[in-house]
């Protein structure tokens, strides 16, 4: 009996990570989204900019020591959401972060100049 109740539980946690993780990007809400250019020769920068009326936060990040890369954190006051960050044909999602709380900082490699676009989900 234990075991089967241990199978149908694997089960279950399985059936529902495959539904997340096949979940449109409509299934989430765009809070608010940044661009900003980066790569070539242009300078690195932090930028902490405020959203939803100071409640929340989108720190961009560019960094060219050795490897162009581009990179987001978010955080909001009022509800879990989490980062994405997208140049070309790159994307990458931050982690949840419940409300008040920062999420990690993901990145994305930059090869050439262009736009970096940085987004609060949820």
């Amino acid at each position: 009996m234990k075991k089967t109740k241990k199978i149908l539980c694997v089960a279950f946690i399985l059936s529902a990570l495959f539904t997340l993780l096949a979940l449109p990007s409509s299934a989430f809400t765009t809070v608010a989204s940044k661009e900003y250019t980066v790569g070539g020769d242009l300078d690195e920068f932090i930028h902490n900019d405020p959203i939803d009326n100071g409640y929340g936060r989108i720190r961009s990040h560019f960094n060219r020591f050795l490897i162009n890369e581009t990179g987001v954190d978010t955080m909001h006051n009022s509800y879990r959401q989490f980062g994405m960050v997208s140049f070309g044909d790159r994307t990458n999602s931050t982690n949840w972060a419940e409300p008040g709380e920062w999420t990690d900082r993901y990145d994305v490699r930059v090869d050439s100049l262009g736009t970096a676009t940085y987004s609060m989900m949820r």
